[in-house]
């Protein structure tokens, strides 16, 4: 078994990375993934089993080839592979100087070449006697799928005992006390037409996305189901923080929104059940008018006139009654979805389209531009003129 860390500051680059590698087989297990050298650096020296680094050059906190400096300053036996999009001999010259093992150019990727290059470093590693022993990591994620699933069935279908024992196999790195927060698509039956037959790539893609966010909080991701996911972190700030960081870029790569909700302090076995199972409960019920709300403010952002009450008549219920029941049933709210429907909406028109921030604020509905830069900012962390940038 070949344990590999995934270091790229570039979501994008990581799920691809992830599902070049799936590809391989079981001879090939991805410990984590990293957005920067400090991270994997970190993660590297706690984890010495691993075998493998794949690293970008270019990246913010510590660069590709400082972290090899860095590696093989501390001895370490794992190794190093580059993927970048600089060709420059420098770089390549120091990526082999500090001990990498290949350079691939990211405009050369594919899955023969990635492979070919696993090969060369496997054949490396056993010629010099590098232990490639399995641990045991093997089957994890299905176990945390039956550990997820059998905490909402019958105490006489997965009785404690059995559900104790798979949590135990789980093997999630934090310790009690911590929260959790479960994530859903937005819109599941969008993501059910859009992906049919292929919803198990989806969900993979997911937990690669939601783990590039989660790991710097020192969070742990599982993916349930394409329409659940599971984050564990030791604060709900660090859930927070992970959300809202991923709620964005789920938006820009799959154009899908996620709702959360997180749980109270847990800080047992019996709370973790408990706790698990009135949430999941609860948040897969959508009702009817929350349903209709969401899809009546997806299809008229645009509409400055657009208020709570158009949008509670349109949903058979009150304002008040809405207002209650889509804050319980999505984890935010009316406003905060109206207005990050309308920012998702205006990134894409910066990102993808020549109109100008005046223009993208009056197209999805903001009263001024003023607003709407305030808005942008608070919800992506930027400025909209730095988008095209």
């Amino acid at each position: 078994m070949i344990r590999i860390v995934i270091v790229d500051d570039e979501p994008l680059v990581v799920i691809t990375m992830r599902t070049l590698i799936e590809k391989f087989g079981s001879g090939y297990c991805i410990s984590t993934c990293c957005s920067n050298g400090k991270e994997a650096l970190d993660y590297v020296t706690g984890h010495p089993e691993v075998d493998l680094v794949i690293t970008d050059v270019d990246m913010p906190v510590m660069d590709g080839i400082s972290l090899a400096e860095s590696l093989s300053g501390q001895g370490s036996a794992c190794s190093v592979l580059f993927l970048s999009a600089y060709s420059n001999f420098n770089y390549v010259r120091d990526a082999f100087h500090f001990g990498a093992a290949d350079y691939i150019l990211k405009t050369e990727l594919d899955d023969k070449k990635l492979k070919a290059a696993f090969d060369k470093i496997a054949d490396k590693r056993k010629k010099e006697g590098a232990s490639a022993a399995d641990t045991g990591s093997d089957g994890i994620e299905e176990k945390r799928v039956s550990f997820f699933h059998g905490m909402l069935e019958s105490e006489s279908s997965v009785p404690p005992e059995k559900l104790s024992e798979l949590y135990a196999a789980c093997k999630f790195g934090i310790r009690y006390p911590f929260f959790i927060m479960i994530l859903r698509p937005g819109d599941v039956s969008d993501v059910m037409q859009r992906y049919g037959s292929s919803l198990s790539d989806f969900t993979r893609n997911i937990c690669s996305l939601l783990r590039q966010f989660a790991v710097p909080y020192g969070g742990d991701v599982s993916g349930i189901d394409y329409n659940l996911y599971c984050c564990i972190a030791d604060n709900a700030e660090n859930l927070e923080n992970i959300y809202a960081h991923f709620y964005d870029s789920a938006w820009t790569y799959f154009e899908t929104g996620f709702e959360k909700k997180i749980s109270g302090c847990i800080s047992s076995f019996d709370e973790l059940v408990k706790q698990y199972k009135s949430v999941v409960e609860n948040f897969l019920l959508c009702s009817r008018p929350v349903v209709r709300a969401k899809r009546y403010i997806q299809e008229h952002y645009g509409d400055k006139e657009l208020d709570m009450q158009t949008v509670a008549n349109y949903a058979g219920v009150s304002k008040n009654h809405l207002s209650s029941l889509f804050s319980k049933e999505t984890g935010e709210t009316i406003i905060e979805f109206l207005s990050r429907t309308r920012i998702q909406a205006a990134k894409k028109m910066l990102m993808e389209t020549d109109c100008r921030t005046f223009e993208a604020a009056d197209r999805t509905g903001f009263s001024n531009v003023e607003v709407f830069c305030r808005v942008f900012k608070k919800i992506t962390g930027t400025n909209p003129g730095k988008i095209r940038q």
